[in-house]
């Protein structure tokens, strides 16, 4: 799998174009820029909250999860401004046809795309290594947290990324491809929070009795990355929803419904733009 993507021509022809340029390298340091300037003020503010210069081992799990959230949050925003454009900007300058005229495949076409713009966010997490390494230094992290967490990074570039392919393949203009990206990306962050306020405003008002909980908010607290790095974190949001209905919460089960839902979400998208990279022909009567 990993020699047939080093082969792919359009990887190959994109890692060049993407990473020779000067602004990729002035988007790595901005984006550094940015993370550390959020969090070496945070990390002073909590070294001098008692009025000394001390820090509390047991607080780097929190600065761990701030940091991480502003990742997620920055993925998020970065990764539909990569993908959005793979596809309509070929079209828009007229060099889709000619790609298209190659013996490449649809798939690996795609693929190629969306993989040379996930390498960008990758190398752009990486470069904010360490700003992680200065938490360890404090302790309270353990590696399987971290893996985890880069994870659940992964995760959401994928899913993100491939939702920005297929809304760049089946919307020929760019700027609506990313407005239209961007919009599904903010929806599957935010949606499952917001719905879950609803859903329990609607259920908890009229007659008080967790009893009235079922299955969907479960499915619901799942889908949502954020609230499954919490859970990661040990902020049992999604554990105590659940007890609430008297039901023992396994723990595989989140983390089930979560990759079965973003799975299928992945596959689907890169299948619808598979099967519409290439006009169709039309039937003749």
């Amino acid at each position: 799998m990993t020699n047939w993507l080093l082969r792919n021509p359009v990887l190959q022809k994109e890692f060049k174009l993407r990473f020779r340029t000067k602004k990729s390298f002035f988007g790595i340091a901005v984006y550094v820029t940015v993370m550390a300037g959020i969090l070496l003020p945070v990390l002073y503010m909590f070294m001098n909250q008692y009025g000394v210069a001390t820090y509390q081992p047991e607080e780097s799990r929190w600065l761990f999860l701030f940091l991480t959230m502003l990742q997620l949050a920055l993925i998020i925003f970065v990764v539909p401004g990569l993908t959005s454009s793979a596809i309509s900007g070929e079209r828009e300058r007229q060099t889709l046809n000619i790609l298209l005229t190659t013996n490449q495949s649809s798939f690996s076409i795609i693929i190629g795309k969306l993989f040379s713009s996930l390498a960008f966010m990758t190398v752009l997490i990486v470069s904010t290594m360490p700003l992680y390494t200065i938490l360890f230094l404090y302790g309270g992290i353990s590696p399987n947290l971290l893996w985890i967490t880069f994870g659940m990074f992964v995760l959401t570039m994928v899913s993100i990324g491939a939702v920005g392919i297929m809304a760049s393949t089946l919307i020929r203009k760019t700027i609506v491809a990313t407005i239209t990206t961007y919009a599904i990306s903010f929806f599957l962050a935010l949606g499952p929070v917001i719905t879950l306020f609803i859903y329990f405003m609607g259920v908890s008002m009229p007659s008080g009795s967790a009893q009235n909980l079922s299955v969907f908010p479960l499915f619901i607290s799942s889908i949502s990355i954020p609230l499954m790095l919490f859970e990661t974190f040990g902020v049992h949001m999604i554990t105590e929803m659940v007890g609430q209905t008297g039901r023992v919460l396994p723990t595989w089960q989140p983390w089930a419904i979560l990759f079965s839902f973003y799975g299928l979400l992945i596959i689907g998208s890169l299948f619808v733009a598979t099967a519409r990279l290439r006009p169709r022909s039309r039937m003749k009567k």
